[in-house]
């Protein structure tokens, strides 16, 4: 079976889709416009490839409704201008309001999501996806979609088209893992996960389970929720949960008088009037005029927690910590926390019987440590994501039939004040603890009292029916609970943050990863920034993009020039006497606004390498190294005194 790489551009006197072949890798072009009819070729192709894979970008939602479209039309008959005309209104109306065809003749593969880019926190463009990807030319729509083409301009719209095919294909490359993945759990649970996103494939599996389990139809199952009109904190705590700290009792006691109506808001913009038991064992940080709590947080000998939606977080301080022949670094991590926690709590949506619910968890659990034993790192991962994304991740989520807010809260609420517990006992033994993150404690501990942490742990384990495991360092670099880097000893590397991270998801921004780079070879390898941000060659590297508002513009200034930018700008910082950057706002109260990128520096907007003015050495000879040094410089300074 054929799979074909695809993408339409769709004007007024223009219909204009390319296939790319994935085996034979040859274009198949297809044009109906003034200068060109290729209606009955492009119904031959279709009709050839019938019941072939089609992999597009929101192909599922706009590209593949369109030439759906086109199939029905073409027992009408049109004349090309009329064909065109029908499919150019059909067009506007699925930009207006997307939809889906039922039973389509071909199997669509949308990257877009399956890799939840229709998630509002996740959305990222086909051209921010260029620049992620390292494409030599990150290209916009030369003209405007209502525009009525001259010739010259239909020829660079299908320049245009196939470089947004190369960029789908460059992208679907970086995805065969996610669909081949796919592909095998539609088979495991006879399921069509073809397009679903990794959540939405964990919930599918729990929702099959249940359904099973309760013997009632899945679409029952989905339309099951708990709301709530108040829940009570005091409730919602476990008997077991015990402080011995001053600051940390005051806490559970304030906590546990808490009536609330709704989980936003829980954890942070606290008004102070709500909160004045506890302020004084607070870092005081407020906002909102003074008027509210920052963040719910509480300070233990010098340790702050910071409560969250995502779980406890917190460090000591910024540093840089080794491991010696006295002394370890260890992760003292709980196992599937939360999951765990549900099962050995019975915490569960009301709408499904307790006994049931737990069941299902235990059975899946069971069957992901039969995975992991048997080496099935796809059921591995599968039901890591019923019993995590869905499990949790879906309990807050009006629209999942897992929502009831109670459980959401049981989960978060107690799965930090457990892990609080675990954390006070090891403050107040002596141990030095580096950080609290979600689902585990970092600690330093002298290999003399690694039987005292084991103590510890056990009497912990023992109470909450939890497991904890141990993991070891023999380096953590932190500069604050969200950016940190740690060394395993068995040498793998584990990042965390903007400050450190560089193998980023794809609708995270790839900009000037250089920086982090030489902060990681710095701290790891005792390379100098300089030296290693000098002699670095991958040109990509060094990479910013601007991406613009609705509204905004963006401007390249030299001398006399002023050059109207992309809305995704692909550029480096520049030594002196190139461009600078001007950006100008939407007007507001009638005025004219305008602010600059890259503030005090030069830069070179570079959207297009494909010429070979865009050498590597031309751009390396042009580059304002300072600039990257100083940032990365500024990194480090905030972990360590920079010597």
């Amino acid at each position: 079976m054929n799979t074909f790489v695809y993408d339409i551009e769709m004007y007024p006197n223009l219909f204009f889709i390319l296939f790319y072949d994935i085996d034979t890798r040859k274009y198949h072009k297809f044009e109906i416009s003034p200068r060109k009819n290729d209606t009955e070729n492009l119904a031959r192709f279709l009709a050839r490839n019938k019941g072939c894979n089609l992999i597009g970008f929101n192909n599922v939602s706009y590209d593949y409704p369109l030439l759906h479209y086109f199939i029905l039309q073409l027992k009408r008959k049109l004349s090309p201008q009329k064909l065109v005309a029908v499919l150019y209104k059909k067009s506007n109306q699925l930009i207006k309001i997307s939809s889906t065809v039922i039973k389509p003749l071909f199997k669509n593969i949308d990257l877009l999501l399956i890799n939840h880019f229709n998630n509002k926190s996740k959305m990222v463009s086909l051209k921010e996806l260029e620049f992620n990807l390292r494409m030599q030319n990150i290209q916009e729509l030369p003209y405007k979609f209502d525009t009525v083409l001259t010739e010259d301009q239909i020829e660079e719209i299908t320049v245009y088209c196939k470089n947004d095919v190369r960029a789908t294909y460059l992208f679907y490359l970086e995805c065969i893992d996610s669909i081949k993945f796919r592909e095998k759990m539609s088979a495991k649970y006879n399921m069509d996960f073809t397009n679903y996103n990794d959540v939405k494939i964990g919930e599918a599996i729990l929702i099959d389970a249940l359904s099973k389990k309760m013997n009632i139809p899945k679409q029952d199952i989905e339309s099951m929720r708990t709301r709530r009109s108040s829940m009570s904190i005091k409730e919602i705590i476990v008997p077991y949960v015990k402080f011995f700290s001053e600051p940390l009792k005051a806490f559970t006691t304030w906590w546990k008088t808490k009536i609330i109506t709704e989980t936003k808001g829980q954890f942070s913009k606290i008004p102070i009037t709500q909160c004045q038991d506890i302020l004084q064992y607070t870092n005081g940080k407020l906002c909102m005029k003074d008027t509210m709590l920052k963040k719910l947080n509480i300070i233990h000998k010098e340790f702050e927690f910071v409560f969250g939606t995502g779980g406890i977080h917190g460090i000591l301080e910024p540093g840089l910590w080794k491991s010696d022949k006295d002394t370890e670094l260890i992760l003292v991590d709980v196992s599937s926390y939360y999951p765990n926690l549900c099962s050995k709590n019975g915490f569960h949506p009301a709408h499904f019987p307790e006994d049931i619910f737990i069941s299902v968890i235990d059975m899946l659990y069971q069957q992901r440590m039969q995975g992991k034993l048997e080496g099935d790192n796809e059921i591995v991962k599968a039901i890591k994501l019923a019993l995590n994304g869905a499990l949790y991740g879906k309990s807050n989520d009006i629209f999942s039939c897992m929502y009831d807010p109670q459980m959401m809260m049981s989960v978060c609420v107690n799965g930090q004040l457990l892990l609080v517990m675990l954390a006070e006992k090891l403050i107040d033994t002596g141990f030095e603890v580096i950080q609290i993150n979600t689902d585990g404690i970092l600690l330093s501990c002298n290999k003399e009292n690694k039987k005292k942490l084991d103590i510890i742990c056990n009497n912990w384990m023992q109470l909450t029916k939890l497991k904890l495991d141990y993991d070891y360092f023999n380096l953590v670099v932190q500069k604050d609970c969200n950016n940190y880097i740690a060394r395993y000893t068995n040498g793998k590397i584990k990042r965390k943050g903007a400050a450190f991270s560089y193998e980023l998801e794809w609708h995270k921004n790839h900009s000037s990863l250089i920086i982090q780079k030489a902060v990681e070879q710095y701290f790891l390898y005792d390379i100098p920034v300089e030296t290693f941000i000098t002699n670095h060659k991958n040109i990509y590297d060094f990479m910013l993009r601007v991406k613009l508002n609705k509204g905004s513009k963006l401007y390249a200034i030299k001398d006399n020039e002023k050059l109207r930018m992309q809305k995704i700008t692909r550029y480096f910082v520049a030594k002196e006497g190139n461009f600078i950057f001007q950006k100008e706002l939407p007007p507001k109260n009638g005025k004219q606004r305008f602010t600059a990128v890259e503030k005090d520096y030069y830069v070179i907007p570079c959207n297009d390498l494909s010429s070979p003015y865009w050498s590597d050495e031309y751009i390396l000879s042009e580059i304002n190294f300072d600039y990257y040094i100083t940032k990365a410089n500024k990194i480090i300074e905030a972990c360590v005194n920079l010597q």
